[in-house]
């Protein structure tokens, strides 16, 4: 065995994407009602990392309030981009009840 699962070679695959390429899809972590009861489908939300506690956490944003969380495989390759410099939306795909479905990619321009 060589001690590596998929997981592990997703995440370096991931770490091999540029940072103005990391386009992906996931759903809203942990959505705020109050907040994503505001949004619709193509909107787009501002993507934003922080130091929580010593954690570090990626968020979504409707007009600078907490819609929810992002939570990706991809995940520690989108914070390092995000430190480095690049800044990223997620545009609402699908929207069904209190399930928002995102795609995450560098803002343009």
């Amino acid at each position: 065995m060589s001690g590596s699962n998929g997981n592990f070679s997703y995440v370096n695959r991931g770490a091999e994407i540029s940072c103005d390429k990391l386009v992906f899809n996931t759903q809203l972590a942990s959505p705020k009602e109050d907040i994503i009861s505001q949004i619709d489908v193509d909107d787009l939300l501002d993507i934003t990392f922080e130091q929580l506690n010593g954690q570090a956490v990626v968020y979504a944003r409707w007009n600078g309030q907490i819609a929810g969380g992002i939570a990706s495989a991809l995940l520690p390759r989108l914070r390092t981009c995000i430190v480095e410099g690049t800044t990223y939306v997620a545009k609402v795909t699908q929207k069904q009840g209190g399930q928002v479905l995102l795609r995450v990619s560098p803002r343009n321009g």
